[in-house]
């Protein structure tokens, strides 16, 4: 693959919001954790995933993902990417 190519690739990713959304969304609840006072400058979300069985899977599959990061941008991508990806 060449330059160009990486390129194309980058934007056919659809945007995280698209994908936690609580009417459309493949993840319909995305929460961050509270921070107490004296907690380390982490950031930790949780993601729920949407029932498998409504879009027509013979069984019903829910899980949930997780993922943390130095930002709440970055926390939020990781518990949607772990999310998606289970």
């Amino acid at each position: 693959m060449n330059e160009h190519s990486f390129r194309a690739l980058k934007d056919f990713q659809p945007p995280l919001y698209t994908l936690a959304d609580p009417m459309t969304g493949l993840l319909p609840y995305v929460a961050i954790a509270e921070m107490e006072k004296g907690d380390p400058d982490v950031f930790i979300a949780a993601a729920d995933t949407v029932n498998t069985k409504l879009y027509g899977f013979p069984q019903e599959v829910t899980s949930k993902g997780s993922g943390a990061g130095l930002t709440y941008e970055s926390a939020r991508g990781a518990a949607i990417g772990e999310g998606i990806e289970r």
